[in-house]
């Protein structure tokens, strides 16, 4: 299992204090594929064991694969699959996956490499 901490300070009190909260969620197994030259469907496996907190969802991380920005979506939804529009055609992207449970986030998988899809003219 692999530990997140999340720290927080809160400058309210002159000593300042300290709050941690850890989910022990292994990363998850993702799957990605093009479903148009504009979108990409991303689907992952739920986890089978938490030992923190109730599953809630997952954030889908994804980037263009020579960038470094990064752009998320929170999914909340107890299905396991999500569809990523309004993409750049033909354009090969890196998409990682993180789970979430109301104590905090896991550790998100390796970056899964896809490319969208080409025009075609028929």
């Amino acid at each position: 299992f692999f530990v997140l901490c999340n720290v927080s300070i809160s400058p309210c009190s002159p000593d300042y204090w300290f709050s941690f909260e850890t989910v022990y969620v292994k990363p998850l197994q993702v799957y990605a594929h093009n479903t148009s030259s504009t979108s990409l469907a991303v689907s992952w496996d739920e986890p089978g064991e938490l030992s923190q907190g109730i599953f809630c969802g997952v954030e889908i991380l994804y980037r263009l694969n020579d960038s470094s920005q990064k752009f998320g979506v929170r999914v909340s939804s107890r299905i396991p699959g999500y569809e990523l529009i309004d993409l750049m055609k033909y354009t090969l992207y890196a998409i990682s996956v993180k789970p979430f449970t109301l104590e905090g986030e896991g550790k998100e998988n390796d970056e899964v490499l896809v490319r969208t899809g080409e025009d075609c003219e028929y």
